[in-house]
């Protein structure tokens, strides 16, 4: 089966919950058009690499079967392509209250 490559990959800094209750904040690497969510769902790949561990340098590989939730961090909310944040829409673009709320409308 071969596997899906991104050209370009962007960090994401994620909080993972582990089923044991064990926390875990670092930053794995995404495709750049990707979500987190659709990076843990691919199922070719039963293991993410989390980097950055707590702040350090340190890297680890997490089996996506012993881990009960991923929390993208705040700073991950911010599309990375200046092209698609909401700023560069027009009224017109936006739709309804999703952006009155501050939600990127893609």
């Amino acid at each position: 089966m071969a596997l899906k490559t991104y050209k370009k990959i962007r960090p994401a800094k994620v909080v993972v919950t582990m089923a044991s209750g064990q926390v875990i904040e670092g930053t794995i690497n995404i495709g750049f058009e990707q979500r987190v969510s659709d990076f843990l769902a691919m199922p070719d790949k039963p293991f993410i690499a989390v980097f950055h561990i707590n702040g350090s340098d340190d890297v680890i590989l997490v089996n996506k079967t012993h881990i009960a939730s991923v929390q993208p961090m705040a700073e991950n909310l911010e599309p990375p392509d200046p092209r698609l944040r909401p700023e560069g829409l027009s009224s017109e673009d936006r739709t309804g209250d999703v952006a009155d709320r501050g939600v990127p409308v893609l």
